[in-house]
């Protein structure tokens, strides 16, 4: 394993509040965040993608997954932003390529409330977001924490106590260092 690598991986529904904790999170730590979502916002932008361009979302959509998988084995401490499907096969792979201690923050909140977050949320100018809206069959993907690392769930339903949160973290850590 290496020495000192440390990574926080967050998980559950679109819109359950993990973009919002994961920033925290970051800035707690002082990790690296490596997002996703923002990954494909700039690589989508960058390109001239406009908004109902669902082809040129797709393809910077597999760009970005690639920059993330890589930036997540290169960055010695960070936070991974992103939804990665529990069952997913090729997900479970590129988290077990990821050398380090890993605590997963699942977030988890009603998914009636990451439905409505969702639906703000596409309001926004986000060009590159495809779906205006989250489905059950969708969201069924991400439900459950993923199983990479110790875990916290925290109910993210409403305000989170980021200090408490980063507390147990820190203690996963510890607790994965003594294991270790």
């Amino acid at each position: 394993m290496t020495a000192g690598r440390q990574l926080i991986v967050m998980s559950g529904f679109p819109a359950s509040g993990k973009s919002t904790l994961a920033r925290a999170l970051a800035d707690h730590f002082g990790f690296a965040l490596i997002s996703k979502d923002d990954l494909l916002d700039v690589m989508y932008r960058a390109v001239g993608g406009g908004p109902d361009d669902p082809a040129l979302s797709l393809r910077t959509g597999q760009a970005a997954w690639a920059a993330f998988w890589h930036l997540s084995r290169s960055c010695p401490r960070a936070v991974l932003d992103s939804n990665i499907k529990p069952a997913g096969d090729f997900e479970r792979v590129r988290i077990a390529e990821i050398d380090g201690l890993i605590v997963e923050v699942h977030c988890r909140c009603p998914l009636e409330i990451a439905q409505a977050r969702y639906i703000e949320r596409a309001k926004l100018y986000r060009p590159a977001q495809r779906a205006k809206v989250l489905d059950t069959s969708l969201a069924g993907h991400y439900g459950m924490p993923i199983g990479c690392g110790r875990l916290v769930v925290i109910d993210t339903s409403g305000p989170v106590d980021v200090g408490a949160v980063a507390r147990q973290v820190a203690e996963e850590f510890d607790r994965a260092q003594e294991v270790d």
